[in-house]
């Protein structure tokens, strides 16, 4: 079978083109291949159009498809990412990382499963938030990738694969080509 992704009229339509193209996953590697081609063009074209923008409409256009290829990107690198948690009234109201702010987060990691919490920043820093500098390689690629698609003070599960993880391990605490699951909330950027 082959796909094709249209040409959409506006964000929406590509976060739902994506969705639908998430949910496809089950299907065998060389479609999901040529899934991950086509998405890969989308994201060239979303990436295209960024630059285009001139009024505050647009510059919000633009922000949307920076916010939708930072999920393609995340997809393409076989990246989960699913929301679990927003706090509308935090002083953050919807602002996204960017490359070299600092962000505080709560963390926990878990190896294969949820149950299997290995890391926590409540437990491990006496309860006091973990603290990067967002894109610049401080930790694992995972990471930096996943914490540009938060808006605001949110909290997300993530599914890391090996890859984007830890491919040699940390031993003692996590084994070679593991996957991670974290569940990461976002408290403050600055």
């Amino acid at each position: 079978k082959r796909y094709t992704i249209m040409i959409k009229t506006s964000p929406q339509e590509y976060k739902n083109e994506i969705n639908m193209l998430r949910t496809r996953l089950k299907m065998k590697d060389d479609e999901i291949y040529e899934l991950r081609r086509q998405l890969r063009g989308l994201k060239e074209e979303l990436s295209s159009c960024g630059s285009s923008f001139s009024s505050e409409s647009d510059a919000e256009s633009a922000s949307n498809n920076s916010s939708i290829t930072d999920e393609v990107d995340a997809f393409l690198d076989d990246l989960s990412i699913a929301t679990i948690g927003i706090d509308p009234g935090s002083k953050l109201r919807g602002r996204k990382p960017r490359k070299g702010d600092n962000v505080h987060v709560h963390y926990t990691v878990a190896v294969e499963t949820p149950d299997n919490i290995v890391m926590s920043s409540r437990e491990h820093f006496d309860g006091i938030p973990f603290r990067f500098k967002c894109g610049v390689g401080q930790v694992i690629e995972g990471w930096d990738r996943a914490i540009k698609t938060f808006k605001g003070r949110e909290r997300k599960r993530i599914t890391i694969p090996p890859h984007l993880g830890y491919v040699e391990g940390l031993p003692p605490v996590i084994p070679k080509k593991s996957a991670l699951i974290c569940e990461i909330e976002l408290l403050d950027i600055t």
